[in-house]
């Protein structure tokens, strides 16, 4: 049985060989794009074919002891290894150490250093000599939380994390990050942590797997009424979008009045007027909530000197459809020559690239999404 386009067949099957094949993976997209689904999917490929998978989400936590105890209670829920691993650190750390170990995972971490710990944990799931993979959703958030609060601890961390990864192959590694780690890992002088993760960058969805998403919203019964999108209508979409996330797709689907059918038993048509009617209501004060993650992940995860430079530019930028060029930008921040260096302004313009408020068209910086601008341009800016 085919797997539809927009359930990701290409991406699954690569992220299956490759986290089979023992390659750790840093798979970074901004929001929206469906990065956390696609982990479950994998997730459920992989045990499907006999391996054992320990998914965590790490969003929120903002230091390493607390990362381990949730790990440890995903472990504790998998019945296949639990037992053998919960022997093997009983063992380990009452060698390491004397007195009782604890009889759980969690009890155990209570009483040893977290790095001893970490050590003897993923150990314990390498020895079984069968593959673990870890998946890791939102790592990146994490280690930027906790560089914040503890700038060398994130250090020791990552590098940390690579020692881990040299050392035990049989644990293969999936984190996933809406921001880039590789930004996080600049800031903090340390990209040499990263060098034995392979990037996979994960795209919005293309023409192809849109148009399947949205003939599955309507013949799964998903909308009040099923209908047919006409070419001119999810021509309109596509461009007027631009970011083809499946949230933002299925807001516009359900949203979308149609067309009464022209003849008797037909179904029920959207063209380009019933399509931009949904934007607007989407655009409306009621649905505000849906854009809200874009401006506090930028509050929430950069540094505030380079928060209010980032709102700077979204806002001049929203201002036309083509955007703005280097230039102007450069000018906008330099009243006085020299304030903000052209280096720092194309960092801050590739942070927004890809976190998918911007792209870089012909020379010109312009929003990606035609709805995020109109958004932007109507409350924020």
């Amino acid at each position: 049985m085919s797997v539809a386009l927009h359930h990701r067949p290409e991406e699954r099957r690569r992220l299956m060989r490759l986290l089979l094949g023992g390659t750790d993976i840093l798979m970074l997209a901004p929001r929206r794009i469906g990065k956390t689904w696609l982990m479950k999917k994998v997730d459920g490929d992989l045990t499907a074919a006999g391996v054992t998978c320990v998914r965590i989400d790490v969003e929120g936590i903002d230091s390493e002891a607390a990362f381990l105890r949730t790990l440890c209670q995903e472990i504790d829920g998998k019945q296949t290894i639990v037992g053998s691993v919960t022997n093997f650190l009983t063992t380990k750390l009452k060698q390491a150490r004397s007195g009782n170990a604890g009889s759980s995972l969690a009890e155990m971490l209570g009483t040893t250093d977290p790095r001893i710990f970490s050590d003897t944990l993923i150990a314990a799931l390498h020895q079984q000599g069968t593959r673990t993979v870890i998946m890791i959703d939102e790592f990146s958030l994490f280690v930027w939380g906790l560089s914040r609060k503890d700038p060398d601890g994130a250090r020791t961390m990552l590098y940390h994390l690579r020692r881990l990864q040299q050392e035990h192959t049989n644990v293969s590694w999936l984190l996933t990050g809406s921001i880039g780690l590789d930004v996080v890992a600049r800031r903090l002088g340390l990209e040499g942590a990263l060098l034995d993760f392979e990037n996979f960058g994960l795209a919005p969805f293309d023409e192809g797997a849109a148009r399947s998403y949205l003939s599955e919203q309507s013949n799964d019964g998903l909308l009040d009424q099923p209908y047919d999108l006409t070419d001119d209508g999810f021509a309109h979409l596509t461009r007027e979008l631009g970011w083809l996330s499946p949230y933002y797709l299925g807001h516009i689907a359900r949203l979308v009045k149609p067309a009464a059918p022209t003849q008797a038993g037909g179904r029920a048509s959207a063209g380009r007027v019933e399509v931009e009617r949904a934007f607007e209501a989407l655009l409306s004060p009621l649905h505000r909530s849906y854009f809200a993650p874009w401006g506090e992940h930028i509050r929430k995860n950069f540094l505030p000197e380079d928060t209010g430079r980032l709102e700077m530019i979204l806002a001049r930028c929203c201002e036309t459809a083509g955007g703005e060029t280097e230039d102007t930008l450069l000018g906008l921040f330099n009243p006085t020559p020299g304030a903000v260096s052209l280096r720092d302004l194309k960092d801050l313009l590739l942070s927004l690239c890809n976190d998918g408020y911007l792209v870089k068209d012909d020379g010109r910086w312009r929003y990606r999404s035609g709805l995020l601008r109109r958004y932007w341009l109507e409350y924020v800016a």
